[in-house]
C-alpha cells in the first residue's frame, strides 16, 4: 500500500493526501499520547462486543441444533439471510466507527472524523486510519490464533 502512496503524493501534490513519510512520525508520537487513548477505548468496546455476540449467538446456535421445529422455521431465515451480499452489511460492521464519531468524544471514529477530519488536520486523519487498521489486523489474527488453539483439525 505504502508503495502506491508515495507516489500518489508526488502526483496529486495536496494536503489532503499527506506523505506516509510525514505521517508516520506523527502516527508514533500520537500513538504515545491521544491517539492511544481513543485506540484502547475502541479496543475495549470491541472487547466487550465479541463475547456479548458470542454468549446469544453460541447457545441460540445450540437451541436450534437441539430443537428441530425451531430449526425448521429458524432455518427458512437464515437461508435468505445467508442469499444477502455481505457488502450490504457494510453500515452494520461499521456501527462501532459511527457510534464513535456521532455519540461519543472517545474513540477511533471521533478521532478521525471530529478530531482530525474536521479541523481539517489530514495527517491525523491517516494516522487514525493507521490506528483502526491496526486495530483490525490484531482482531484478525487474534481471532485466527484462538480458531487455531480451537479446532486443531484445520
Amino acid at each position: 500500500m505504502i508503495s502506491l502512496w508515495v507516489p500518489m503524493t508526488k502526483l496529486y501534490n495536496k494536503l489532503i493526501l499527506p506523505s506516509p513519510l510525514s505521517v508516520l512520525p506523527l502516527f508514533l508520537k500520537l500513538m504515545a499520547g491521544e491517539l492511544g487513548v481513543h485506540f484502547l477505548v475502541s479496543t475495549l468496546r470491541v472487547i466487550i462486543a465479541i463475547p456479548a455476540a458470542v454468549i446469544t449467538a453460541v447457545p441460540a446456535g445450540l437451541v436450534l441444533g437441539q430443537m428441530e421445529t425451531l430449526n425448521l422455521f429458524f432455518s427458512l431465515l437464515i437461508s435468505v439471510l445467508y442469499a444477502i451480499p455481505k457488502i450490504v452489511l457494510l453500515p452494520v460492521i461499521y456501527v462501532l466507527f459511527i457510534a464513535e464519531q456521532s455519540l461519543t468524544e472517545y474513540g477511533l471514529g471521533y478521532f478521525i472524523i471530529v478530531r482530525a477530519h474536521q479541523s481539517l488536520g489530514y495527517k491525523e486523519m491517516y494516522a487514525g486510519i493507521h490506528e483502526i487498521s491496526l486495530l483490525g489486523f490484531l482482531l484478525y489474527y487474534l481471532t485466527d490464533i484462538l480458531e487455531w488453539r480451537v479446532s486443531r483439525h484445520r
